[in-house]
């Protein structure tokens, strides 16, 4: 198997047709068919911006055949086709040894560091990163972030993980749903009501009624994740429940206690 071959089972691999990788990699038009089928050899230019675009693919496969075809927990931009945020940024992630992406974990910490770092390899290389068993999580690109604050309770609490989906046509965006949503200088967990199409901005509205809505400007958003699952630890305790329903009502009878003592009062006064 020579070099051209290789790259067309790396196609294969990553599922993308000649047309979609061309447009990933910025390669013209027809560039990649005559690179595969007619064996036309690449440049040192060409290969620079494959490896470029697809950071996983292991140069010392593809040029020789040895070694692995991806990089083993190698870091990885947009393998997908057309995931992009409105800059044409591919969203990074991480891959496994197998080359199948990794749900990265962003936790409060690393969340203050996120819109500035949102397109540095180093950043996410280090992060945490994990799997999901259900098939849900294979169909699209998924990040976990962790809730901080208060302001989406009592749906979400501080320190529940959120597992979300890159939204990468924001014309999608459904009224009402959670989403996190990445600006220039914030992470916020909100549910949106897209007003993106009529007036090029987004009401980010919180579930705390002591929280108000705030109203973005798309150019300030840099990503948006739409979430599709949570995870939290807080279980309600069912007999604390039960106990202030409990002490609410002594309290309540105590106070009417008080009053019909006081009217008793007033009417033996009134009578004698």
């Amino acid at each position: 198997m020579n070099t051209n071959q290789r790259l067309k089972d790396f196609l294969i691999h990553k599922k993308l047709n000649y047309s979609q990788f061309e447009k990933t990699v910025g390669l013209p038009n027809a560039a990649t068919g005559k690179i595969i089928d007619k064996g036309v050899g690449f440049n040192s230019k060409t290969a620079e911006k494959i490896f470029s675009a697809f950071p996983d693919l292991n140069p010392e496969w593809l040029f020789t055949g040895n070694g692995e075809m991806i990089k083993k927990g190698d870091l990885k931009g947009d393998l997908k086709g057309d995931l992009k945020d409105k800059n044409n940024h591919p969203p990074m992630i991480t891959v496994d040894e197998e080359g199948v992406d990794n749900i990265v974990f962003v936790d409060v910490k690393a969340a203050a560091g996120y819109p500035v770092k949102v397109h540095e390899q180093t950043f996410f290389k280090y992060l945490p990163a994990f799997k999901l068993p259900s098939g849900e999580f294979r169909n699209g690109l998924f990040r976990a972030f962790e809730v901080e604050g208060d302001s989406m309770q009592t749906s979400l609490h501080a320190g529940d993980w959120l597992i979300a989906r890159f939204v990468d046509d924001w014309g999608s965006i459904r009224d009402g749903y959670v989403h996190v949503v990445i600006t220039i200088d914030q992470v916020l967990v909100k549910r949106i009501l897209n007003r993106i199409k009529k007036n090029k901005k987004l009401i980010l509205q919180s579930d705390n009624p002591a929280y108000g809505n705030i109203l973005l400007n798309a150019e300030e958003v840099r990503e948006i994740w739409v979430v599709k699952r949570f995870f939290s630890a807080i279980i309600s305790n069912r007999n604390r429940e039960i106990e202030s329903v409990i002490n609410d009502l002594i309290g309540k009878n105590s106070l009417f206690e008080e009053r019909l003592a006081i009217m008793e009062r007033k009417i033996n006064t009134n009578g004698s």
